[in-house]
């Protein structure tokens, strides 16, 4: 812009009025559509702009600090009191994590991303979690086609493989950035957990619609 070029693409926000409006209303319908599994929306510094009632459940006893918006998924993901206690095989995770934050790095060169890097590289391992950023699993975690997210959640360990969703073609910045993470189950045990916590979720929000004042 400095030199007199105008930037090729425009930049809108994604909120609830505006152009983008109802692609929002559309990422929105897919959330839904694909729960019980967990999925999340976030942008190119990882904060996240959606997420489904299951995302939400799973994380939902965390530190509250690190629930407020601006919402960063890889702050939530390593912080020691955010889920990283509850990851079995946390330095596999970790170092899958940070090599994601890295590639990112290389192609953007963002120095808020940078900023974000050096903040959760720097965090402690919590209790019972160290060891080798290659990690180590138990017998059975491991999986032949992709590094696995395993989760403790209410005395039961979950299994998940995450899907990255990208908008094909855009010619908007904002919607470049996008990304939408599905967490798959890698398991049946972790797909019928799904369908009750989803169950609980929805029995949860009818009881709070009835309670609600018209």
């Amino acid at each position: 812009m400095a030199a007199g070029f105008a930037p090729l693409f425009p930049e809108s926000s994604f909120g609830e009025s505006g152009d983008l409006s109802v692609l929002r209303a559309e990422l929105r319908r897919l959330l839904v559509a694909y729960e019980p599994n967990p999925v999340l929306i976030h942008d190119a510094q990882y904060h996240v702009v959606e997420a489904n009632g299951t995302f939400h459940a799973l994380v939902a006893d965390v530190a509250g600090h690190l629930l407020t918006p601006p919402l960063n998924v890889i702050r939530l993901s390593l912080h020691p009191e955010g889920l990283a206690p509850r990851i079995r095989g946390f330095p596999l995770w970790r170092a899958h994590l940070l090599g994601r934050l890295r590639h990112r790095l290389t192609m953007s060169r963002s120095a808020p991303l940078r900023a974000l890097y050096e903040e959760v590289r720097g965090y402690p391992v919590p209790p019972g979690q160290h060891g080798e950023d290659t990690g180590s699993l138990m017998d059975g975690d491991f999986f032949t086609y992709a590094v696995p997210l395993l989760l403790e959640h209410e005395g039961q360990v979950l299994s998940f493989v995450s899907a990255l969703m990208t908008l094909s073609s855009p010619t908007e910045v904002t919607v470049s950035e996008l990304v939408v993470e599905t967490f798959l189950s890698a398991n049946a045990e972790t797909a019928e957990a799904l369908q009750s916590m989803r169950a609980e979720v929805t029995r949860t929000e009818a009881d709070r619609g009835i309670r609600s004042p018209s």
